[in-house]
């Protein structure tokens, strides 16, 4: 019996890190190719470089989320062995550890080479085109390989409506993440959302930045994933599920965040930190330590919590299906 738990908690695993894999790479492919779609041009379904562009980008999101849905995977199924949860999480951190940096040695020049693709997209003419501060409407007669357009443009801050002509000309609308703004107005993302993946982006610059460097520095780092995993020995901190669950996020957000503000020295935020912390010689072992002892709290507190429920008659769990 112990044996197929084992393997359940082993399956549960790969399915998680692969469908996290495919979801976040077919998201950044289509959102990718939404932003050189241009009005007027066919939408291609898919493209194989943005797939493994995505891939590339999510990876290590997906692996620092991975013990957060083995947590709530766990809370499910309590059968599950402790000792397989700690092999497979000392599976997960090797993964982390030896498959990231042979990642981004693989994928690293096909990603380069597929931004440098991305920004040769030129617009359509044909289409009124608003600028970014709502000031000019342009119709675009001519537009060349380069984003050099010529055409109309309507002054909507003259009472009368001045209209001009321009040429060769490169309009600040241009400039920005999306080929063509009337994409942008229909699919870009809303603020908040931008928002958190602005910080899992820092994450996985990061993330590739530091196993570029030596291998000492490279484990330093992955210490945060030791933290990320103290998830999985809180899992069954209460009887109620729900309070496992919450405990289970604010853990993973801390853990995020004081890995996140105590390493971007540049942050404002981390002016904030008190003057102790800003002359530790390697902010970097002072975050290695703070992971480590989180680890080993939430270890601690599991221990403590098992020793209790053996100690003592058996609870009634009110999230159980009656």
């Amino acid at each position: 019996m112990n044996f197929i738990c084992s393997i359940k908690i082993f399956a549960a695993y790969i399915a998680i890190v692969m469908l996290g894999l495919c979801t976040g790479a077919f998201l950044y492919m289509t959102y990718s190719l939404c932003t050189v779609l241009v009005a007027g041009q066919k939408f291609s379904a898919f493209s194989s470089g943005f797939f493994l562009q995505g891939i590339f980008e999510v990876f290590p999101t997906v692996l620092s989320l991975c013990p957060l849905f083995i947590s709530f995977y766990l809370i499910r199924h309590k059968e599950i062995p402790w000792y397989s949860v700690l092999v497979c999480m000392i599976l997960h951190l090797c993964l982390w550890i030896f498959f990231i940096p042979a990642l981004k040695e693989k994928l690293e020049i096909s990603v380069y080479k597929n931004k440098e693709m991305q920004a040769a997209v030129s617009l359509s003419p044909g289409y009124f085109r608003v600028s970014q501060d709502n000031r000019y409407v342009l119709y675009y007669s001519e537009v060349d390989s380069e984003n050099n357009a010529s055409g109309v443009c309507i002054d909507k801050s003259k009472s009368n409506g001045n209209v001009f002509t321009f040429r060769s000309e490169k309009p600040a609308i241009f400039q920005d993440e999306f080929s063509d703004p009337l994409i942008k107005n229909t699919v870009e993302m809303p603020v908040l959302l931008k928002q958190i993946l602005k910080y899992f982006q820092k994450f996985t610059v990061s993330s590739y930045s530091r196993c570029s460097e030596n291998f000492v520095s490279w484990i330093i780092f992955s210490s945060i994933i030791f933290a990320f995993t103290s998830v999985v020995w809180i899992k069954n901190i209460s009887a109620w599920r729900l309070v496992n669950v919450l405990f289970i996020l604010m853990d993973y957000i801390f853990v995020f965040f004081l890995n996140f503000f105590i390493l971007g020295a540049d942050d404002s935020l981390f002016q904030k930190i008190p003057i102790l912390i800003k002359s530790v010689p390697t902010k970097s072992l002072l975050v290695c330590v703070l992971n480590i002892f989180i680890f080993a709290a939430a270890f601690v507190l599991w221990l403590i919590s098992r020793l209790v429920k053996e100690n003592s008659p058996e609870p009634a769990y009110y999230g159980d299906d009656l």
